[in-house]
């Protein structure tokens, strides 16, 4: 069961104020969006990311927490307006906390589709939520699926089809 999702914001605060916001030490499926939706996430809710953790990663805390701090900034990158052969650099760790930063900083954004209308967004402001591995979600299907899903909406960031579950799908 997919929690309520709660801005970027909520999040930050959540140890000092609500540490139940915070997702457990649990496999799982993370989304990101644009604006608050209701249970999975669907065509038309403007899901930004999706995201499961891994073999290496395998907790939801670990994984939305990198993806909330690369999500709001806090990644390396170059500030200099050229570098030898017109090379720019940026280091991170989660490749969806990247995209959600430039995605609301840059209005150049190469995965902007032509028809998104430029408004720079605070990150802070993406929705965050997941769902915890079970028997009702298992999260490498989830993934796969909503990736099918939302591949042609245009806020939406993934840009590689997940591998299918070798334990449903052999």
């Amino acid at each position: 069961m997919w929690t309520n999702p709660i801005p970027i914001s909520e999040y930050l605060a959540a140890p000092r104020k609500d540490p139940r916001l915070l997702p457990p030490r649990s496999p799982g499926i993370y989304a990101a969006g644009l604006r608050h939706w209701s249970g999975e996430p669907k065509r038309g809710e403007a899901i930004l990311y999706v995201g499961i953790t891994t073999a290496t990663d395998a907790s939801l805390l670990y994984r939305v927490s990198q993806l909330v701090l690369e999500g709001i900034g806090f990644i390396g990158v170059d500030l200099s307006p050229t570098k030898p052969r017109g090379r720019r650099w940026e280091t991170y760790y989660h490749p969806g906390g990247a995209k959600i930063w430039r995605y609301c900083r840059n209005p150049n954004f190469p995965l902007r589709k032509p028809h998104d209308p430029f408004i720079q967004r605070d990150p802070t402001d993406v929705f965050i939520a997941w769902c915890v591995e079970s028997d009702k979600c298992c999260p490498v299907c989830d993934e796969r699926r909503l990736f099918d899903d939302l591949k042609g909406e245009p806020q939406f960031l993934n840009t590689s089809r997940p591998q299918a579950c070798k334990k449903h799908h052999p």
